[in-house]
């Protein structure tokens, strides 16, 4: 008898909570028409360089990041190569990962600083 007290009294517990939870729901239900509201996914740099550097590979080309100030002043914060020359430098790379199609439309680059 007690189990049974206790597994209806779960049942009651969890119904409210379903209920509870679609509440909240719709409550904060956002419009997926107006772009202030809009929900962006964030995605971290270091993933959105491996998305970029799958999509550059078949090419034989590759994203990197410059380290030291006089190569930062040069190079850009981020650059590609193509073998050992430098394809591209001073890469947006959130610009850069949308062109590629590696960032998409719901997705925002993360700032980590």
């Amino acid at each position: 008898m007690r189990s049974k007290m206790r597994g209806a009294g779960l049942f009651l517990a969890c119904s409210l909570g379903i209920r509870r939870v679609a509440e909240v729901r719709k409550t904060q239900s956002v419009s997926r028409t107006d772009p202030k509201q809009s929900i962006r996914v964030p995605v971290t740099v270091r993933a959105l360089m491996s998305r970029i550097n799958r999509a550059l590979a078949p090419d034989g080309k590759e994203l990197k990041i410059t380290r030291g100030v006089p190569a930062i002043d040069a190079l850009g914060r981020y650059y590609v190569l193509c073998g050992n020359s430098v394809f591209s430098d001073h890469i947006d790379l959130e610009a850069f990962g949308r062109e590629l199609g590696a960032l998409a439309g719901y997705e925002r680059l993360l700032d980590e600083g």
